[in-house]
């Protein structure tokens, strides 16, 4: 069956450049004459997506010395063309299923276009769990449909789950979506990262904290979630790092400000004096070398005085 529909599916290059790049549905009756026919056309690709491997290749085609190929993710852009040509949602629905095939940026441009805002539990659950993609544009994409949705307390769950990842730009919007929750359910979320045993969750909890800590109408949560900072056992390096400009090292008179200009914000020793070998204008060129040179002699001291 493959075979017998070829010449119809290829090239995809024509629906490549205009297909997802465009905000409105098109007028399907310049297109095609019933929507039924397109639904139709879009169960027949269904049933050549499921008879192929992920490439075929046909040669000879046309010509004995031509050859083409066919890969699912073009037929799954065809589908992606008719779901948003009809704007069925049936249609979005029963396409999630494929989307994974998609090449990655029409699979962003699809989340974008079609997909914001998604208008059921199926696809609202497609974009969330875009949000952890593994491609940023798909990231980005599905932050912007999220953004513009109400989150239920289960999706800010899932949210929380995501969480573990490492993409900073992802962490930075999942921790956006969780600080639009009401007070109560902010201050749940913030105890469940605080608490929980992976360090990646923890660290986006220690963030949060660090986010409501000057929020005047917050600051009921914040001085109720302090005991919880102060129970992280074992925490890493990042984790010190925050919970420390949060309570302190514990050796602090006060801990409304532990980072100022007289201990060099915690990165440097304001007490360190360094003096750079005066340059003339007849040195540019070693200027660079002669300043590497001296700090790697003072870091060298350093070091030997730490010893």
């Amino acid at each position: 069956m493959a075979a017998s529909i070829l010449t119809c599916i290829c090239p995809v290059s024509i629906l490549a450049g205009t297909a997802i790049t465009q905000r409105r549905p098109v007028n399907l009756s310049t297109t095609s004459k019933q929507k039924e026919e397109a639904v139709r056309h879009y169960e027949y690709l269904k049933q050549v997506y499921q008879s192929i491997s992920a490439k075929e290749i046909y040669s000879p085609y046309v010509f004995p010395w031509e050859s083409t190929e066919l890969t699912r993710s073009e037929i799954v852009l065809k589908m992606a063309y008719i779901t948003w040509m009809t704007n069925n949602s049936a249609l979005k629905d029963d396409l999630c299923t494929y989307l994974p095939t998609l090449d990655t940026y029409m699979r962003a441009g699809y989340i974008g276009v079609v997909l914001a805002p998604p208008t059921s539990p199926l696809q609202e659950e497609y974009v969330l769990q875009s949000l952890g993609d593994r491609s940023q544009d798909v990231r980005d994409e599905a932050y912007k449909a999220l953004s513009e949705m109400t989150l239920s307390p289960e999706q800010n769950l899932k949210v929380e789950e995501l969480l573990r990842f490492k993409y900073s730009e992802m962490r930075i919007n999942a921790i956006n979506l969780l600080m639009k929750q009401p007070k109560e359910q902010l201050a749940d979320s913030i105890r469940r990262l605080l608490t929980d045993k992976v360090a990646e969750r923890r660290l986006a909890g220690l963030d949060m904290m660090k986010t409501i800590h000057n929020v005047e109408f917050l600051q009921d949560i914040y001085q109720e979630l302090l005991p919880v900072v102060k129970e992280i056992r074992k925490p890493n390096a990042k984790e010190k790092v925050l919970i420390e400009s949060l309570i302190g090292d514990g050796t602090e008179k006060t801990v409304t400000q532990h980072y100022t200009k007289e201990n060099g914000f915690g990165l440097y020793d304001p007490a360190l004096e360094v003096n750079l070998p005066e340059i003339t204008p007849g040195q540019r060129i070693q200027r660079e070398k002669s300043i590497r040179i001296h700090l790697l002699r003072k870091g060298k001291a350093r070091f030997q005085e730490a010893e």
